[in-house]
C-alpha cells in the first residue's frame, strides 16, 4: 500500500467563502496525498503545515478575545468553532509526531539517514 487517503481529501477541493491567499495551501491536501516513498519529507511538511494551523488558531483567540464574543460557551458558535479548531489542530500535531517517530524508527532499524531521497 503505497498511499493513503481519506474522507479530508474531498475536503481539499470543496470552495470556501472565505478568501485564502496563494500562500496558504489547503492542509487537508497534505495528509490525503501521504506517499510511503517520500514519508520523511511528508512528515517535515505536515509538521510545517501543523505549525500553521496552530498559529492561525492562537490568531483566531486572539481576535475573539478582543471581541466581545462568547469564547467559553462551546454551545455558541465562536465557542463551538474554537473548540473544533483546537481539537483538529492537536489532531494534526499527533498525526505529525507519529509520522515523525514512525520515519525515523524505519530508518533507524534499516541504517539509512531519516532524510528525504526524493
Amino acid at each position: 500500500m503505497k498511499k493513503a487517503t481519506n474522507a479530508t481529501a474531498s475536503y481539499a477541493t470543496t470552495p470556501t467563502c472565505s478568501k485564502r491567499s496563494p500562500a496558504h495551501p489547503p492542509h487537508t491536501r497534505l495528509f490525503s496525498e501521504i506517499d510511503e516513498d517520500r514519508l520523511a519529507s511528508q512528515a517535515d511538511e505536515l509538521c510545517e503545515a501543523a505549525k500553521t494551523v496552530q498559529d492561525e488558531r492562537e490568531r483566531l483567540v486572539d481576535r475573539a478575545q478582543a471581541s466581545s464574543l462568547a469564547l467559553n460557551d462551546p454551545s455558541r458558535p465562536y465557542g463551538i468553532l474554537l473548540a473544533e479548531a483546537t481539537r483538529l489542530t492537536e489532531e494534526a500535531e499527533h498525526s505529525c509526531d507519529m509520522l515523525r517517530h514512525t520515519t525515523d524508527c524505519a530508518h533507524k532499524t534499516n541504517g539509512t539517514p531519516a532524510q528525504s531521497t526524493a
